[in-house]
Order: C-alpha cells, then structure tokens, then sequence
C-alpha cells in the first residue's frame, strides 16, 4: 500500500490500494470525505463516498465505545473474557 499524506485542513491524501483501487481523503474545515475510485468489469469508473463532519465521527466514536462497553458488561456477567483487558478503553 502506497501513501500520498500532506495533512492539513482543505487537504487530499491518496492511497494507492494496490488491488485496482484508489482511496481519496479529503479533509476539510468542517469534516472528512473519502471516496473509492475502482475500475467496474466493464472498464468503467465507479466511485462510492463517505462523508461525515466531524461531530458526527466524535458521535460515532462516541456510540462505538458505548456499544463496546455494553457488550463488556454482558459479557463479564455470562463470565466470559475476564481475563482480557477492556477493549474499549
């Protein structure tokens, strides 16, 4: 995997996924765009987005943590896993 980073805000970073796929970043003042540009059957370009602004990543992160937590909880009081470490911290 091939990377192309200059990060900073209104930026582009491309990663060359070395499989016939290209992952493009775009980081701008009010959130992250990534875009995957592929190549269809046919030799056409397909292009699929992802857009979040930032509070909506800290959001997700945030439901993320909770949900792993929960299953902690759950899991710690059927006995199992507790002797690993919590995966959510």
């Amino acid at each position: 995997m091939r990377l192309n980073m200059d990060i900073t805000v209104n930026s582009q970073m491309y990663v060359d996924l070395e499989d016939g796929r290209t992952l493009v970043i775009n980081i701008g003042i009010e959130g992250i765009i990534m875009d995957v540009h592929s190549d269809d059957e046919n030799g056409e370009e397909e292009e699929h987005t992802v857009e979040m602004m930032f509070s909506e990543w800290a959001d997700w992160i945030t439901d993320i943590k909770n949900d792993l937590n929960e299953i902690r909880r759950r899991d710690e009081k059927n006995g199992l896993y507790l002797e690993h470490e919590d995966i959510a911290n």
